[in-house]
């Protein structure tokens, strides 16, 4: 029927038909009410098929729930006589098909404009469970302003692997099919970012990564091809956009990139570094990395994508059973090198995460060489952060405290000498529960060892002939990760059974001798294994059988390479855990379709989600093995690696200083493992200008995140590998180097060695003439030896040196220091005006790490001034700048100083608020000190509300915390003496403020008790004495204003009490009586 000039609907006047497909027909039109120009899509009529008409309505629904500047929106749907049909807006720019055809291919500033569009309005249809499953560019329309708009969601299904078209109907067009869906296997979202990775590539060279003129070829190049090197059809593409786009063309949906969110970000990034600026009207949702503060559900790290599991289920069900029971704390799972332990561990993991909803995180210890580091590393894997100078074990078990939680500790075996570490975590927490991967058993009282055995070949509970024993479906899966469409005959079958028995069920072996699949039979890959391991048999005859098959099938795998895949093999064992695209190509010089193919070869592992790469450990053991005979290539390539990785946080000091201060510490945290090894090896060269290179960023990292233990010890292995230098060759780094060790030794109260590396460090400043590291010897020589005489001028003259440089981080630094000193000494107001100029430097720095301790600083000042509504602001500012920040330490030390601020405000509802805030979070990071500060706040709190059972419990609960701590208790004694003194016992007050003044408790503190006394006196009717103490307290510089405030008070009473003459010389009394002297009188 000629629809032309045809009224369809009773409204809609068809003009044109736009396009057509088997199922469906679109019309230009106008609406006759509206007068406007519509897009008329309606059902095929000779197409009646009941399914295709549900698929039709559920379209509408899709479209109505959808709402993205970049998704075609529904305008109004119907059913006539002639069938159903959409109202659409009409776009008269054209198809994506229609530009592609004429301009052939794009600039790259356009291909990501446009993907970035497309990506974001994937991310809202896959955030409603939808999977578009036909996107292609003809399927993407353009406005008159040339932007994309997703339309057609004819193939669109609801639910993963959900269909509503007739059986052997193809779901999309060929070209942009997944490999899962030319299977006809079960697709979800992921099949839409296959298809968007084709576009781009389609976009970027004019070419579509796999074409063919018969369907059936097509197809399997699809499921079985590697895509064409596209840095050789656009050359000026980058790595890092070429790589996404590979990412997105992972045969393997487990390999693919998984989220259309994550490749908005890929996009989004390129895009910025490419230099353009990201447009306000393209349409893309914001996605700010916030912290959330109050988690909601289980943290974990368990990967989204776990690793190939077969098989396993008994040794699954079993492990699980154990660490579900109370009784099995400490499981560890026992085999040899790539046996399967992790990819169980991961399993279990899993199902623990699902079954408990309490923590789970994963411990990769393969990259930690140091046993020393086996703490630290676990405090990364959970994101605790050291604070203070306790003992980074003891501060981490106190965080576990009261955690529920697993700890997965994968490839423990070269920290046996540790183990001892894991009984304490059970004897100091009560719900953590910890699951072990060792080729060694380790050999304390509560391990539970699991063996671990290779997988079944022969499977007696496999009853079904389609059915396969673990190891052979291991074989056949891991095939399919390089031809999707993988089906051995049955006598391949039989070869790959052989395979399996040869190599003893081991997975890892498996997986590589099935990684070469789509270029050799299972009989060739067969007879080559028999040859290996005859050869082994008789050249290494002291390895046991299992490690003999492992090595045998490393070593056929490795014949098969071609010399660049040898060398991309060979080169990177270099690096440690996991590491990036950008440092295996700069180091190993290797291309990216390489790196895909050591993948589809099991040789190396990458992670869809972050896009790092990693070698399983006995891999890397054998590719170290293999470079090890090339000295030269060795040496060359660790050079490389060092001078990578310190270059890389040298380029970051900047960062770490200012407003990027938490992207850049999360980067070197993502790479320190790489970098411990990179400093090591220049350590050990004693190469003064790679070490100079990391110092800066290095001390930065270790500072901000508490780790000065670490970076003592660092520090230390470089200065001994310039001490054998002479001093004209190792020139400023090694100065920069002592002061740093310096610095991390009085962190750690280490003072003494501290003092002498500072002062070494000095001295060799002044003799280089480096006036900026001389003036950070010099303020950090004072705060090594605070309480020294004539320390002033070591912060004066750094000063000076540092407003000469016009260093204003180090002005900002030592300004701190002076307030510091001038605030003991007491000179408030030139401590106040201080503390104000390092605050406007740090503003003007964007530091965000010193701002918020700055505020945080002048808060406490402003308390003891009595200024609480300015000490209100400046901590509530610091507390927000602690959250941004993620410094949940110090967010809790902002909320315990508004607590202390409400209170003198008395507000005392705030305070118990803020002081509960600050209690939980203390107790969160396991800070048992400031606990027991936040606790005696509260005290204070139920005190002054007259609730004096609590005060008391509370009072009491700080002393045992403080006494089993070996800290002083007198803050907290004086406290309880407050609590009597409220409830008029006067002599237990007495004793109990006797008690606390013994312990020689701080000036501040012993002025407070002495206000105590004080009014004991006047309640015995020593009026002379109480008011010569109360005069001494309210004259005394150090004392807070709260203090002096009760003191006068007290003095205004006692004024009106006692004649004139008796009261002034009472007073004058007092004023000459130093601290001293009024302790002896007391005590």
């Amino acid at each position: 029927m000629d629809d032309k000039h045809t009224l369809f609907a009773g409204r809609f006047f068809l003009q044109e038909l736009i396009s057509q497909s088997n199922t469906a027909e679109v019309y230009r039109a106008v609406d006759q009410q509206t007068g406007l120009t519509v897009a008329i899509k309606r059902l095929v009529q000779t197409l009646p098929h009941p399914s295709l008409q549900q698929q039709f309505g559920q379209e509408v629904r899709i479209l109505q729930q959808l709402d993205h500047p970049h998704i075609v929106k529904l305008i109004d749907a119907g059913k006539t006589a002639d069938g159903q049909y959409l109202v659409l807006p009409y776009y008269d720019g054209g198809s994506l098909a229609s530009l592609l055809a004429r301009e052939g291919s794009f600039s790259i500033e356009r291909v990501l404009k446009i993907g970035i569009a497309l990506a974001d309005a994937l991310r809202v249809i896959h955030e409603q469970h939808i999977t578009h499953g036909d996107l292609k560019p003809g399927n993407i329309i353009l406005s008159e302003m040339g932007d994309p708009i997703l339309a057609d969601f004819g193939a669109a299904h609801l639910d993963q692997g959900k269909r509503f078209l007739p059986r052997g109907t193809v779901l999309g067009t060929y070209e942009y099919l997944s490999p899962e869906a030319c299977n006809r296997d079960l697709v979800d979202s992921r099949t839409d970012i296959w298809s968007l990775g084709v576009m781009l590539y389609e976009m970027l060279t004019g070419k579509l990564p796999f074409s063919h003129p018969k369907v059936s070829h097509l197809l399997i190049a699809i499921m079985m091809e590697p895509p064409p090197d596209i840095q050789q059809l656009r050359p000026d593409l980058g790595d890092r956009f070429a790589d996404l786009i590979y990412r997105m063309l992972a045969k393997d949906p487990n390999q693919r990139i998984p989220t259309a969110e994550l490749v908005v970000a890929e996009l989004t990034a390129i895009w910025q570094t490419n230099g353009f600026a990201l447009e306000s009207d393209m349409g893309v949702s914001s996605f700010a990395d916030m912290m959330t503060w109050e988690m909601v559900g289980p943290q974990h790290n368990l990967p989204t994508n776990p690793m190939l599991f077969v098989g396993r289920q008994r040794e699954l069900e079993e492990i699980h059973r154990l660490l579900l029971d109370p009784g099995y704390r400490l499981v560890t799972i026992h085999g040899s090198g790539g046996i399967g332990k992790t990819r169980l561990a991961m399993q279990v993991a899993q199902h623990y995460l699902e079954e408990t909803e309490e923590d789970v995180f994963v411990v990769d210890l393969a990259a930690v060489d140091s046993p020393d580091l086996l703490v630290t590393a676990v405090a990364e894997t959970i994101h605790f952060h050291f604070f203070g100078r306790d003992e980074p074990e003891e501060q981490l078990l106190n965080y576990l405290q009261g955690k529920r939680m697993l700890l997965v500790l994968d490839n423990f075996e070269h920290l046996i000498t540790q183990a001892g570490f894991l009984s304490r975590i059970l004897l100091k927490t009560f719900d953590v529960q910890i699951l072990v991967t060792s080729q060694e058993r380790l050999n304390v009282r509560e391990e539970w060892v699991f063996p671990l055995e290779g997988l079944p070949v022969i499977d007696p509970l496999v009853t079904s002939n389609e059915q396969k024993p673990p190891a052979v479906e291991l074989f056949i899966e891991t095939g399919r990760r390089a031809r999707r469409d993988y089906a051995p005959s049955e006598e391949e079958l039989n070869d790959i059974r052989e395979i399996c028995t040869l190599v003893e069920g081991v997975p890892l072996a498996i997986e590589l001798a099935a990684g070469w699949v789509n270029r050799l039979t299972p009989a060739a890959i067969l007879t080559r294994l028999r040859e290996g391991f005859e050869f082994l048999a008789t050249d290494l005859p002291h390895l046991p059988a299992r490690h003999r098959s492992t090595r045998s099938v490393f070593e056929y795998a490795w014949e098969l390479l071609n010399p660049e895949e040898k060398q991309t093999v060979r080169r990177l064992s270099v690096f440690r855990g996991r590491f990036s695209l950008d440092a295996s190509r700069r180091i190993t010089g290797t291309s990216i379709p390489t790196l895909y193919k050591l993948i589809d070869k099991a040789l190396l592992r990458r992670s869809p989600v972050s896009g790092q790469f990693s070698m399983q450990a006995m891999v890397r053991q054998f590719a170290a093995q293999k470079l090890s005979l090339y000295e030269t290539e060795q040496i060359m390539i660790r050079t490389r690696h060092v001078e990578y990785y310190l270059r890389g946080i040298y380029s970051l000091r900047a960062d770490l200083k200012g407003e990027r201060q938490a992207d850049a510490l999360q980067d070197i945290e993502r790479e320190i493992s790489n970098i411990r090894v990179a400093w090591q090896w220049a350590a050990l060269q004693g190469d003064p200008q790679l070490l100079d290179l990391g110092t800066d960023a290095l001390f930065s990292f270790y500072q901000l995140r508490g780790r000065q233990r670490e970076g003592a010890q660092s520090f230390a292995q470089a200065v001994q590998g310039l001490k054998e230098k002479t001093r004209a060759q190792t020139g400023i780094a090694l100065c920069r180097l002592l002061a740093r060790q310096g610095v991390c030794n009085r962190f750690i109260g280490r003072l003494e060695e501290a003092r002498s590396m500072l002062q070494e460090s000095l001295n060799l400043a002044r003799t280089l003439g480096d006036l900026r590291e001389m003036a950070f010897s010099l303020y950090q020589l004072g705060a090594a030896m605070p309480n020294e005489p004539g320390i002033m001028a070591y912060w004066e003259e750094s000063l000076a040196v540092a407003e000469a440089l016009d260093d204003q981080t180090l002005i900002a630094e030592v300004l701190n220091w002076l307030a510091f000193g001038l605030f003991r000494e007491g000179r408030i107001d030139e401590a106040v005006e201080t503390l104000e100029r390092s605050l406007v430097v740090r503003r003007a720095l964007s530091d965000h790490h010193g701002l918020a301790n700055a505020l945080t600083n002048l808060g406490v000042v402003q308390i003891h001034l009595g200024n609480y509504g300015k000490a209100k602001d400046l901590l509530q500012e610091g507390l927000l700048t602690y959250q941004q920040i993620g410094d949940i330490h110090g967010v809790a030390a902002a909320s315990n100083n508004l607590s202390h601020t409400a209170l003198n405000m008395e507000d005392y509802k705030a305070a118990q608020r803020w002081g509960k805030q600050a209690l939980d979070y203390f107790r969160r990071v396991g800070d048992k000190k400031a606990e027991g500060e936040a606790l005696g706040n509260l005290a204070t709190v139920a005190l002054q509300q007259e609730d004096y059972e609590l005060a008391r419990t509370l009072c009491l609960q700080c002393i045992e915390l403080y006494m089993g701590l070996g800290l002083p208790t007198s803050s907290y004694y004086k406290d309880l003496g407050r609590v009597a003194l409220a409830q008029n016992e006067w002599g237990e007050a007495y004793l109990v403020f006797r008690k606390a003044l013994q312990e020689e408790p701080s000036t501040a503190v012993t002025l407070d008790i002495l206000t105590g006394i004080a009014a004991i006196w006047m309640q015995e009717g020593k009026l002379t004495d109480a008011v010569a103490l109360f005069t001494f307290v309210q004259q005394h510089p150090v004392s807070e204003q709260i203090v002096r405030d009760r003191a006068t008070e007290k003095l205004q009473l006692l004024d009106s009490r006692m004649p004139s003459a008796e009261f002034a010389a009472a007073q004058s009394d007092g004023k000459e009586k130093s601290l001293e002297l009024w302790l002896t009188y007391v005590l």
